[in-house]
């Protein structure tokens, strides 16, 4: 069943899904999606009421984009990974509500965060593009499951950025015209059965979610900056050549730009808060820690001494 087709019948099944007529699954939707179970109805139909008005725009512009995809995987993968990496950001949204639109989608939710991982592999399209391009002017062309295959590479541990080993490999492949099997092969020669899992050591957590945190607020910072700058550029002449209807919806967009930067402003805010905390905490622990020993070593050497006197 191609992409169109799929997402055709997802459109037919939250029709279904959300009639007020107290019908049958088997009357109301159509014979290529009678299998759907009654529950699998349900649960798109509780995902699509659970969206806010925002969110459930955001829904309708992706079943679209599903809907309507033709042609290449690997950048409509990248398209859909920045959407939901952007709502899996948003503090008014989060992983829930990335889980409500994989569920309304249909897509595996599995799935869904490969593609925002891959998102994160590279700082924008530009760049992913560039990447695919220089492999076709090598005479290779760089597939989905190419990447899927770099996706279970740990986070780098020897650099601010998480993906740095990812797309070395995916260079790796470039230069060698490594198919899918010897990229999976040449993954787990280097990194054996790993899997990009947490970390169960607390102390190495702690390494690697600090330097998630470095590394996504200067990536993120960087994006927004460039958008804002592409803005910034275009802008007076928009306003020059668009229509009343145009400038009216840009002040609209301005004023929810405002509104959303503002937001993350006080979240940013809320967060400096508490990393501002841990050096303080880190230096009182310590503190306290050294004490402890040092009460001890002092116990054990009475001990000792009264040992000798005896």
């Amino acid at each position: 069943m191609s992409m169109s087709e799929k997402f055709e019948q997802l459109e037919k099944t939250t029709k279904a899904a959300v009639n007020e007529h107290n019908v049958d699954a088997d009357e109301a939707i159509s014979d290529d999606v009678s299998k759907l179970s009654t529950a699998e109805i349900e649960l798109r139909k509780r995902a699509i009421e659970g969206m806010d008005e925002g969110l459930r725009q955001i829904y309708e512009k992706e079943k679209e984009a599903y809907k309507d995809h033709r042609g290449d995987i690997v950048t409509f993968n990248y398209d859909r990974g920045s959407v939901a990496a952007e709502i899996n950001r948003n503090p008014k949204y989060g992983e829930a509500a990335v889980n409500l639109m994989a569920t309304a989608l249909g897509v595996d939710r599995s799935t869904m965060y490969k593609t925002i991982k891959f998102s994160n592999m590279y700082v924008n399209k530009k760049e992913l593009e560039t990447v695919l391009d220089g492999a076709e002017n090598k005479g290779m062309t760089l597939t989905w499951s190419h990447f899927v295959n770099v996706l279970h590479i740990p986070e780098s541990s020897s650099s601010t950025d998480p993906h740095e080993d990812r797309r070395k490999m995916i260079n790796l492949a470039v230069e060698n015209k490594l198919s899918v099997r010897a990229l999976a092969a040449e993954v787990k020669l280097v990194y054996g059965n790993k899997k990009a899992k947490k970390v169960n050591n607390v102390r190495a957590n702690v390494k690697s979610l600090f330097k998630q945190i470095i590394t996504g607020s200067c990536r993120y910072g960087l994006k927004l900056k460039t958008k804002v700058d592409e803005l910034l550029s275009d802008v007076n002449e928009a306003i020059e050549t668009g229509s009343d209807e145009d400038l009216k919806l840009f002040a609209q967009q301005a004023a929810s730009v405002n509104e959303g930067l503002e937001n993350l402003a006080e979240l940013i805010d809320r967060v400096t808060e508490y990393t501002g905390k841990i050096p303080g905490t880190i230096i009182k622990n310590s503190s306290e820690r050294k004490k402890t020993s040092e009460k001890r070593d002092d116990s054990s050497s009475r001990s000792g001494k009264s040992k000798i006197a005896r």
